[in-house]
């Protein structure tokens, strides 16, 4: 909440967690648990209580329609309109190489990307 965090976000986030992993922990929780590792033991402790948990099976989506942007990849896509020529979101990154290069396995690695 410091960082910008306020109520809204808190009850939103509460409904995505309860969403992803059917953990449904009250808003006093959240707020009782500030830092995120014991956030996250309180939802490992309801979850073992409650025994295994039947998670959904991830769904292949189609290839062959516009994917749907994540909330950051939006949020990123609007900063870049907003500001056209702004370098501010590229991270320059540059690595040196040492030792003989399998350029196969390289390939393959780029193309997972």
């Amino acid at each position: 909440f410091e960082l910008g965090g306020h109520s809204l976000l808190a009850v939103q986030l509460l409904s995505r967690l309860s969403q992803a992993v059917g953990v449904a922990l009250p808003l006093t929780g959240l707020f009782a648990k500030p830092v995120l590792a014991e956030l996250a033991a309180s939802i490992v402790e309801v979850l073992s209580r409650s025994g295994p948990q039947e998670l959904p099976a991830i769904a292949a989506v189609s290839r062959h329609e516009p994917l749907v942007l994540s909330f950051a990849q939006q949020r990123l896509w609007f900063l870049a309109q907003l500001d056209e020529g702004s370098t501010n979101y590229h991270i320059p990154l540059a690595s040196r190489l040492r030792g003989a290069l399998d350029r196969s396995a390289w390939q393959r690695s780029l193309d997972r990307l």
